[in-house]
């Protein structure tokens, strides 16, 4: 997390009861006397906006902002034994880890590779991928950032789009696994180091097997 790009380097809120979340402001105040400021900031679907008052609600679209800053790191998890890539996917374009290459045309999702049985990813005989994308309420629905209907189970998912291609793929084979983690039919190989996720494969299972 870039810190510095938050104010004064930390959160408005904070995940403690030793400590309130308070933000300040400058205003320029017409004349002295109390008023109250009040702030309505839905995270989902809904504009930001604010009221003095009694006073009509003042919208702000941050549609148009004149600077956006990725408070992120760089996205990706690169270490021997788990290598990934979060965030604006097809933006991102090819990213290339310690032991795989991952591209997306996902707008925004998460590809994430871990050795299952401890050993580096590079001689891993049993490897997890677990992909994510955007996902809402059946029935969702927000017209100009208000919320018409807050939806319903079941959750909608995206599909999933996205390749792995590992730099040592000898004797791979994949296996989609079903949101319960059952296999959804048999594996198959992973030609030319190359695997291209089914849309609905949110848990794949890759395994090596040694070759003579």
């Amino acid at each position: 997390m870039k810190k510095e790009q938050l104010s004064e380097g930390a959160w408005i809120s904070n995940f403690t009861d030793q400590a309130d979340g308070v933000a300040s402001y400058t205003l320029n105040v017409p004349a002295e006397t109390d008023y109250v400021l009040w702030v309505r900031a839905n995270v989902i679907a809904a504009l930001l906006s604010y009221q003095i008052d009694d006073g009509k609600p003042t919208e702000i679209d941050t549609s148009k902002a004149i600077d956006v800053v990725n408070i992120a790191s760089d996205g990706t998890v690169n270490t021997p034994k788990s290598q990934a890539v979060t965030g604006f996917l097809s933006k991102a374009g090819t990213v290339k880890l310690g032991d795989l290459t991952i591209n997306s045309r996902m707008e925004y999702g998460t590809l994430h590779v871990i050795s299952l049985d401890d050993r580096p990813l590079a001689t891993s005989h049993k490897i997890l991928i677990q992909a994510f994308s955007e996902e809402k309420m059946y029935g969702f629905s927000a017209e100009k950032g208000v919320i018409i209907d807050v939806g319903r189970v079941p959750i909608t998912v995206r599909d999933i789009q996205g390749t792995v291609t590992f730099t040592n793929a000898a004797g791979m084979n994949a296996t989609v696994l079903d949101a319960n983690s059952y296999a959804t039919g048999n594996s198959s190989p992973v030609a030319n180091g190359t695997l291209s996720l089914q849309r609905n494969a949110m848990y794949t299972i890759v395994t090596r097997v040694a070759v003579q």
